[in-house]
């Protein structure tokens, strides 16, 4: 859809890597909001896509707006709820070209370390518990968000200290690629597209 407004989400469960992997800056013509609450440390860390407003609430009241107005924005999200599902049914109905990039892990474990270390090194941290909860919302809401988007990228990111590998893609309401080697938890999330 050449010309349209675009929709730009960057995905996954808390520790995933997704900010430091993928961040998405807003240019002139696009601005960025959250989807997803920040607990705060001692230390103030940056994130690369800054909150617009105050609270999940009124940063999802900001994404709807540039919706209504047909301005380009980009969201970074734990997808921990259905909030961007809901964002990018609106926005495709409104003509926006909608891509989420989504980065996981294959065990929560790994991502309960992750966002223990970053605690550690003073950023935001939670409980592990917490992390747990986060972790299986975000693969369930993936299955739905993937009917949904225009254009999907999955990327897996078990392996510390090594780039993260594009096991997935989707355009256009179809799976262009699945990788051989693509880990139980990307083939569990995109299963579903295969039985159309």
């Amino acid at each position: 859809m050449p010309g349209s407004p675009f929709m730009y989400v960057v995905a996954g469960p808390a520790g995933s890597g997704k900010s430091r992997l993928f961040p998405s800056r807003p240019s002139a013509s696009t601005t960025s909001t959250s989807t997803t609450p920040r607990r705060r440390s001692t230390a103030r860390t940056r994130t690369s896509l800054p909150s617009c407003g105050r609270g999940r609430d009124a940063r999802a009241r900001t994404s709807f707006g540039h919706i209504a107005a047909g301005r380009s924005f980009a969201v970074e999200t734990a997808l921990r709820t259905a909030v961007s599902i809901e964002q990018a049914r609106a926005a495709r109905a409104a003509g926006f070209t909608t891509a989420l990039v989504f980065a996981g892990a294959s065990d929560a474990a790994i991502n309960v370390e992750r966002v223990r270390i970053r605690g550690l090194m003073g950023g935001h941290s939670a409980p592990p518990a917490l992390i747990r909860e986060i972790y299986t919302a975000s693969l369930a809401n993936l299955r739905p968000a993937l009917d949904v988007f225009d254009i999907v990228r999955i990327y897996d990111n078990s392996t510390p200290d090594v780039a993260p590998s594009a096991v997935s893609a989707r355009v256009d309401a179809s799976v262009a690629h699945v990788s051989p080697d693509a880990p139980a938890w990307v083939l569990r999330a995109v299963e579903h597209l295969f039985g159309r």
